[in-house]
């Protein structure tokens, strides 16, 4: 509760900066309480304004319009919005400047994102284009979200784990089988656990007659998740309803607390560590899987090495400077810039529940780390479809708001 209260007010600080805190803060308070049209409705006049005049604000308010109104199944709009906001980003981003970008930007200046948010607006892009049916648009949107997932370590760029399963299942849904092996492999190699991911491989692997690691795949489900599970992926012949959530609160920043002025992401503790997801003809239960906590992502996010000490030796030299009156006047400005997006997920799990054709309802619940049941993290859905020889994809944007229109 203090971390939030925390967050919650470096955020209101900055945005009270800038000279919009109220909307703002009363948009985003309302779709985490589950009220998507409502934060679109509160935010849409200032994320115009801020458009139209091109202001520091904008690319915030952009993002978060483009969340809400995928939150509400409009792909269209959120589309527009999103594509709006990387437009800036995109100048710096990509051009090898991108962490000197996110750290040394002061806050009078237009935010364009940490590397992080710039990729997460991109996977938006493409997740929008997905749910309308329009696979190949879906897929460049995946990739620029892998392209923009940098990391100082090489093994680690491209690693977001959602990213990599939903272009495996764009690859599917498009007859490209091959490349949807190698994004389903990629997803697995990156999150081990990754129980979707396994079923998907084997199935594909299966349909493709591709034998050479197919007893391998059977194994990993089987220990896993068990025979039965395994036997349930086997008769739904790769049917079946994928579910994603995207869920909690994303780091926070604040002030390095000797520098004063360099950013930090600061992790924010999240209410729920487990969710079961249940439905089907039987109301089988299986545990969906955690694909991405977002706080290990920021901590890595590209090329911090060297920026991040170009940013120090600058703060550094500018506090050195401030204590001797004749120099103060030429010291660096190194205000911190407090911004960040706020609607994005602090952690994404996905579930699959294999299941034949049908229309079924569905429930997800959860648990905290004793795996002791939280009661009030319990949302049902009802008039899920799955169609003949499809996998629907259900898309959960907070744990109380679900996109349910599927894929067509």
């Amino acid at each position: 509760m203090a971390k939030r209260l925390v967050l919650s007010a470096l955020l209101a600080a900055a945005v009270l900066w800038a000279g919009c805190a109220t909307p703002y803060m009363t948009a985003e308070q309302a779709y985490f309480a589950g009220d998507p049209a409502g934060a679109e409705k509160t935010i849409t006049p200032v994320a115009e304004q801020e458009a139209k005049k091109n202001g520091n604000m904008k690319n915030l308010y952009l993002w978060d319009l483009g969340i809400y109104r995928f939150a509400q199944g409009n792909y269209d709009g959120a589309i527009e919005a999103l594509m709006q906001g990387v437009k800036d980003a995109e100048q710096i981003h990509g051009t090898g400047k991108t962490m000197a970008a996110a750290l040394s930007s002061a806050s009078s200046q237009k935010y364009v994102g940490d590397p992080l948010e710039l990729s997460m607006a991109y996977l938006y892009i493409g997740l929008s284009y997905f749910m309308k049916g329009d696979y190949q648009n879906a897929l460049v949107g995946f990739r620029r979200s892998l392209e923009e997932d940098l990391s100082k370590d090489e093994t680690r760029k491209g690693d977001t784990g959602i990213t990599n399963f939903l272009m495996g299942e764009c690859c599917s849904r498009v007859g490209k089988y091959d490349d949807a092996i190698v994004a389903y492999r990629r997803a697995i190699e990156h999150e081990e656990s990754l129980m979707p991911a396994y079923a998907t491989l084997y199935w594909t692997l299966k349909q493709q007659g591709n034998t050479s690691d197919l007893a391998r795949i059977q194994g990993e489900i089987e220990k896993r998740s068990g025979k039965e599970f395994l036997a349930q992926v086997d008769s739904a012949a790769g049917q079946g309803i994928v579910v994603a959530m995207f869920a909690g609160r994303p780091s926070s920043v604040k002030k390095d607390e000797f520098l004063g002025s360099f950013r930090k992401r600061d992790e924010v503790k999240q209410p729920v560590e487990h969710w079961e997801l249940s439905g089907g003809p039987k109301n089988a239960r299986v545990d969906m899987c955690l694909s991405d906590d977002m706080h290990e992502h920021f901590k890595d996010q590209g090329g911090l090495g060297q920026d991040a000490k170009k940013q120090a030796t600058r703060a550094v030299a500018a506090k050195a400077m401030s204590s001797i009156p004749i120099l103060s006047l030429f010291a660096p400005s190194t205000d911190a810039d407090l911004r960040f997006w706020p609607t994005i997920p602090g952690r994404v799990h996905v579930g699959y529940l294999p299941v034949p054709p049908g229309t079924y309802d569905l429930t997800v619940k959860g648990y905290d780390k004793e795996r002791n049941p939280l009661d009030a993290y319990v949302q049902s859905w009802t008039g899920i479809t799955v169609s003949e020889h499809k996998r629907s994809l259900v898309v959960l944007t907070s744990w109380r708001t679900a996109s349910l229109e599927q894929a067509r």
